[in-house]
């Protein structure tokens, strides 16, 4: 059969030698056994990590990453790829909504104008947030967490300057100030923001923003 490993880039050290030891013999010990038993399976790996800088720093072994990088396939971030936007958004909104689920065009262009940092995963959670709240009916830009609406609008930006725009600035500003509005209350800036308190620690992590 097909074994699928995803995120094989956060998997420990320890769990990388035993997996390489898996793909090497083609066998495997069940726990408590002490036979090995034959193991024949097609692998498929995923990861949104560089697992070439991840081997430079010494977080993943060069002999399992040969081992799995045998036919690698590079799937662009999904703001590399905008124009696949309105078929995933048409996919989910039958998924989540059924037939009678739609979205304005209005709406749509928010979509196409965002970043996408969580990729086709944080997109298919937006709209299906979206037709929760909409009820199965036609989604608008009221139905969008303000965070995507705020950063796709064409007029929070203002004229792009020469030296270029930083949308991980304008994203971090936006938290900022949904926590200084919320009096540093991590669960009620989510909410403004229209993202789990989860995922807000994520985004203030990864753009160092430190509540105030």
């Amino acid at each position: 059969g097909t074994l699928f490993l995803d995120e094989i880039g956060d998997i420990s050290l320890a769990t990388q030698v035993k997996l390489l030891r898996v793909l090497q013999t083609h066998e495997m010990v069940r726990l408590g056994a002490t036979r090995p038993i034959p193991v024949k399976a097609r692998i498929i790996a995923a990861t949104n990590r560089d697992l070439e800088s991840a081997l430079r720093a010494g977080s993943f072994r060069e002999d399992l990453y040969y081992r799995i990088n045998v036919f690698p396939i590079v799937l662009p971030p999904l703001r590399e790829r905008r124009d696949d936007i309105p078929e995933l958004v048409n996919h989910f909104l039958k998924k989540h909504g059924g037939a009678k689920a739609a979205i304005d065009p209005d709406a749509l262009a928010a979509l196409m104008r965002y970043h996408w940092p969580g990729n086709v995963r944080e997109l298919e959670n937006v709209v299906e947030r979206a037709v929760i709240m909409t009820g199965g009916g036609v989604i608008t830009r009221a139905d969008l967490p303000p965070h995507i609406v705020y950063i796709s609008e064409p007029e929070a930006t203002g004229d792009i300057p020469t030296e270029g725009l930083s949308l991980e600035q304008m994203e971090r500003k936006l938290i900022i100030r949904a926590l200084e509005k919320a009096s540093g209350n991590k669960t009620e800036a989510a909410r403004l923001l229209g993202v789990t308190r989860r995922r807000l620690y994520s985004m203030m992590e990864r753009l160092g923003v430190h509540p105030p």
